[in-house]
């Protein structure tokens, strides 16, 4: 058996583990796409899969730790975390360009559209002038398209590992265990 402390061993098992994450990510993907594609622009859907992530990223994490003798640095526990988030997210770019040009090529217009109707609405709700509505909305007509081709999504990279460097920071904190001081090497 070989030592999971070794970095291939915490290498393999974040990539794998993040092949498995980005799975549920595509089932859950598809589910809400034909469930309704109003979902996929709502805020609380994106919440909501921030927070399943997150647990997600812990559970995983937390089995890494297990199996590395039960203590984790938070640099190890963040190193781990980063590349199941990296891995998943990558997967799922790839995914999100075959579904958005491949699968369904209207999909992007459809989203685009619901994007914008949601900033009106909202902006509407705070009360903000017809103007800077008239504006913002013509702006995000002009940029929401190109979002969601693959050039447009591969430019948008550096937000992926944002959050996947937030998210892997966050989890970081619930799958680091400092080894007691008194503790006994074996």
């Amino acid at each position: 058996m070989s030592d999971v402390s070794q970095p291939s061993s915490l290498v393999n098992h974040a990539a794998w583990n993040g092949l498995i994450m980005s799975l549920v990510s595509i089932v859950l993907t598809m589910l809400v796409y034909m469930i309704d594609i109003a979902i996929m622009v709502e805020w609380t859907f994106s919440l909501f899969t921030f927070v399943l992530f997150t647990i997600l990223t812990v559970i995983f994490g937390r089995g890494f730790r297990q199996l590395s003798g039960g203590f984790l640095t938070y640099g190890t526990s963040f190193q781990y975390a980063f590349i199941v988030v990296v891995v998943s997210s990558l997967v799922g770019l790839m995914f999100n360009i075959l579904l958005f040009n491949v699968i369904d090529p209207e999909l992007p217009q459809t989203l685009a559209r619901l994007v914008v109707e949601a900033q009106e609405q909202m902006m509407l709700s705070f009360g903000v002038s017809d103007d800077i509505i008239d504006e913002t909305i013509s702006s995000l007509e002009q940029d929401l398209p190109e979002q969601y081709t693959p050039l447009g999504q591969l430019k948008s990279s550096w937000a992926i590992l944002l959050g996947a460097a937030l998210l892997a920071a966050i989890a970081a904190l619930f799958i680091k265990k400092k080894k007691p001081d008194f503790a006994t090497d074996d």
